[in-house]
């Protein structure tokens, strides 16, 4: 008996959805934190961390790394419904079917560093804003590691497996794969937004790498690979230019 698929605007509604609701315990879970550190430094009588984990500039990549730990539980969920009880299909966790992409992974992820340094130092020329890139927490090596955590490990996982995962293999039950490619492109570019209007256009390098390495290699492990290399680059090179 064939399963009728869900419909794929109702899947890029969950994304939303579901997104806020990580968004909501992430910051629930760091209010929280905060008390329970304040607590434990007035009520008990101990030594402050030399940089706080819940205020300054460590604030940021803690509410990061808490914000995609949220995620992944919500994507191994939405991964079997994806994959109708298989998590690996819905996630698609399987071997990477075109094995010379392996070979091509860090080079093609190290040419995308290179061109979003060069869109991004064009679009602050063109804002009238140079600025070198810079990495939050970049200054002190307990912020550099945080950093490294939330930028080129928690988050490559937790957006491939939302959006080249079982978003993807999701829209593929009704849609081809350029127009599914597009809609999880798109929502990778918005859950990207920040200051200044080219922020998003500056993702977009990497949604087509990521997309391409998700198709041609059949499995999220090339995207998330690809991802993990990229970001990490895009740290150490923030390190070196700040």
């Amino acid at each position: 008996m064939s399963v009728t698929p869900p419909s794929p605007w109702w899947l890029l509604a969950k994304v939303v959805l579901w997104f806020l609701v990580a968004v909501v315990a992430a910051v629930i879970l760091f209010w929280l934190g905060k008390l329970l550190l304040g607590f434990a430094v007035v009520r008990l009588g101990l030594e402050p961390l030399p940089k706080p984990l819940f205020s300054g500039r460590l604030a940021e990549p803690v509410l990061e790394i808490l914000i995609y730990a949220m995620c992944l539980p919500i994507a191994l969920r939405e991964g079997r419904i994806a994959g109708r009880g298989s998590i690996v299909a819905g996630l698609a966790l399987g071997p990477i079917t075109e094995r010379r992409l392996i070979w091509w992974i860090v080079p093609l992820a190290a040419a995308n560093v290179a061109v979003v340094i060069g869109l991004y130092h064009a679009s602050s020329w063109m804002e009238g804003n140079v600025k070198p890139i810079t990495v939050f927490g970049f200054d002190d090596p307990f912020g550099l590691m945080l950093s490294l955590l939330a930028i080129g490990v928690l988050a490559p996982l937790a957006e491939e497996l939302w959006f080249r995962g079982w978003l993807w293999t999701g829209l593929r039950r009704s849609w081809g794969v350029p127009t599914t490619a597009v809609a999880t492109g798109l929502f990778f570019m918005l859950a990207h937004t920040g200051s200044g209007w080219a922020k998003p256009l500056l993702t977009l390098p990497s949604v087509v790498l990521l997309s391409a390495l998700r198709h041609f290699g059949g499995s999220t492990r090339a995207s998330i690979a690809a991802h993990m290399v990229n970001n990490t680059l895009a740290v150490l090179i923030g390190l070196l230019m700040s």
